[in-house]
């Protein structure tokens, strides 16, 4: 669902009304598509029968194996319950009811809850304090240079090459464009999500999607990439996945649902968008990123990245070439070192400028190491191994418009 009243003034679209939901809720589509993915998911890395199976893995939530983290949004924590229902699937719920030590008690024979539906609890924090999902929207240095983009010549230039496009867009739509071309990410969500929905009935706007959705996609480019997102942007990310791989404590699967610009700044930071620019690009609903930490046929452990652009892709290998590695599976040493020098900054708060920032209080009035600990949480990548021991993702069943583009007005 769109994450603010505004609508389309030449086809505005009603979504509380017509879809019975709240504005930020997950829509119905959003829930089919992340529940599909969860069955992407559980094919590869949790069905017995699987070849890729993660090695010990069980097919029902155990705590000790499972780690579920959201952004404090609706539709992200929907995204995720959504997902848990592919995962998990029913009859797995098996649990004691009532009395634990008679094992003659029925109460061991039936479901907790209805059709053996398995809950699961899914962790978060309040928005404006998230670092490790949304760290890029918080980080002073990280805004400063997205800001500077708005007045460098390759935006300007970039803006006047499509001005005719542009203003045929906001003639079509009846869009009342802020200067500079500051709310047009709003416009780009909007017609999105209702082209989506089969709710987009101006017809030159259909017409033309590919044209219109490519400007986007260069848009965002200029966004999201090394130079503008840097190692502040998902640096807290980054940190807790490489905090996790070295754990002698490891999940075997964390999964993280949080935004496409989630998506977006953990591939810029990685310097994925240099070899692969469409990760810049606005990602499909249900699209993931993930890293799969692998134990090797020689005992040494390697990373792989892989991506799917939408809720029923199947993975696609990338290489960290622009960050140092040039093989499919990168060494754990290597990528750490990689990682450490140019993804990973020592004291987020102080690198982005944050004293005035509530998220960095603790930094600035306690000690640096107290600060440090509170900010370690487990971060999402796919873990695929030869002899798969570690699997995490972050995806992405829903937009993040407020969080795109509220630096750039």
């Amino acid at each position: 669902m769109p994450i603010s009243p505004l609508t389309i003034p030449k086809d505005p679209v009603d979504f509380p009304k017509l879809a019975d939901l709240n504005l930020g809720d997950l829509t119905g589509l959003g829930q089919h598509q992340c529940n599909q993915l969860g069955d992407v998911i559980y094919d590869r890395y949790i069905d017995v029968n699987s070849k890729t199976k993660i090695k010990g893995i069980v097919p029902h939530y155990e705590s000790k194996q499972y780690s579920f983290r959201s952004t404090d949004l609706d539709r992200t924590l929907m995204s995720m319950w959504s997902i848990s229902m592919g995962l998990f699937k029913e009859g797995t719920g098996r649990r004691a009811i009532v009395n634990y030590k008679d094992a003659h008690d029925m109460g061991r024979e039936v479901f907790a809850l209805p059709n053996g539906t398995q809950a699961v609890p899914i962790h978060t924090v309040s928005e404006d304090m998230d670092s490790l999902l949304l760290g890029f929207s918080f980080c002073n240095t990280v805004l400063n240079r997205m800001s500077i983009i708005r007045s460098s010549k390759g935006y300007i230039d970039f803006f006047k090459k499509h001005r005719v496009v542009i203003d045929k867009l906001y003639n079509e739509t009846g869009w009342k464009a802020q200067p500079n071309d500051g709310n047009i990410g709003v416009l780009f969500d909007l017609l999105t999500v209702q082209r989506s929905h089969d709710l987009l009935s101006i017809r030159w706007v259909n017409e033309n999607w590919e044209v219109i959705d490519s400007i986007r996609n260069n848009f965002l480019l200029m966004i999201y990439n090394y130079n503008v997102i840097g190692k502040e942007g998902s640096s807290e990310l980054i940190k807790t996945l490489k905090s996790n791989m070295d754990s002698t404590t490891k999940y075997k699967y964390i999964h993280y649902s949080a935004h496409d610009t989630t998506l977006q700044s953990l591939a810029a930071s990685l310097k994925l968008t240099n070899d692969y620019p469409f990760l810049g690009y606005q990602p499909n609903y249900g699209a993931w990123l993930a890293l799969e930490l692998h134990e090797m046929t020689d005992g040494t452990a390697a990373v792989r990245i892989v991506h799917g652009k939408q809720y029923n892709d199947t993975s696609t290998p990338l290489k960290l070439t622009s960050l140092g590695c040039n093989t499919e599976f990168c060494p754990l040493t290597e990528f750490e070192k990689h990682i450490t020098r140019d993804s990973i900054v020592t004291n987020w708060c102080r690198a982005c400028d944050n004293s005035q920032r509530n998220i960095c209080a603790s930094e600035y009035l306690k000690s640096s190491e107290e600060s440090y600990i509170a900010f370690l949480v487990s971060t999402p990548t796919l873990a695929f191994t030869n002899a798969i021991t570690l699997i995490a993702l972050v995806f992405a069943c829903a937009r993040s418009r407020r969080q795109k583009y509220k630096e750039m007005d």
